[in-house]
């Protein structure tokens, strides 16, 4: 089960990176911070 939770996050992450990659620079940074501030 840990297996499948991890693999969702990395596809999670993924898709967040292809997400910013599409964005002004500011615009990732500032959704970067959202996602760390999730993470913590």
């Amino acid at each position: 089960l840990q297996g499948i939770a991890y693999d969702a996050q990395k596809i999670a992450d993924d898709i967040n990176f292809a997400i910013n990659a599409r964005k002004p620079p500011a615009a990732a940074e500032a959704a970067d911070a959202q996602i760390k501030l999730l993470d913590e």
